[in-house]
């Protein structure tokens, strides 16, 4: 009799995460893929990154981009937005562990773990994204409204429809991923 509920448990349990899985991808969330670190290197040799600027990742995951992003200039702002858990508690972990380093750290970047639809951007000068075309979409009118002239736009690998983009950075990378980076500006 145990082992028979111990197996139902186990059935019951494998359904459920195959549900969740499909329920996923037919409501177009997003899967957390962070960006390649070369990818975000050559992006910030191009991006040019001022003192006062205030530097949005949206769907931040762990903070790679922003992180990268401090090391090039620690005296602008950075924010994180993630809405997923584990992601947002690995970049909050990265913050904790690097503050035995730079303890201004915690001052300079900041994550929020919001649904990223729902914030405010117009304090944004520079925003990055690596976001599905569905969100991207989106986000578009949002965009358009909330952000001030000069604002750039970052996106990876999607581009956006509100405007033809910048620049286009492409990469060289045997990975599917990561390898265009478009740069909009409003």
């Amino acid at each position: 009799m145990f082992q028979f509920i111990l197996t139902l448990l186990i059935i019951i349990i494998f359904c459920y995460l195959i549900l969740k899985i499909f329920l996923d991808i037919f409501l177009e969330k997003t899967p957390f893929i962070p960006t390649k670190t070369e990818t975000i290197s050559k992006l910030l040799e191009t991006l040019e990154i001022q003192d006062n600027d205030v530097v949005y990742d949206l769907g931040s995951g762990d903070g790679r981009f922003l992180f990268q992003a401090y090391q090039k200039n620690p005296h602008a702002s950075y924010i994180g937005i993630e809405k997923k858990l584990i992601p947002f508690f690995l970049a909050r972990l990265k913050i904790i562990l690097e503050k035995n380093k730079d303890k201004n750290i915690d001052q300079k970047i900041q994550f929020y773990r919001k649904d990223l639809l729902s914030i405010n951007l117009s304090s944004a000068s520079i925003i990055y994204c690596y976001l599905s075309p569905f969100l991207l979409q989106k986000l578009e009118n949002k965009f358009l409204k909330e952000l001030k002239t000069g604002t750039k736009i970052i996106s990876c690998d999607f581009p956006l429809k509100i405007k033809p983009p910048l620049t286009i950075i492409k990469l060289d990378s045997k990975s599917s991923l990561s390898r265009t980076v478009f740069i909009y500006q409003i």
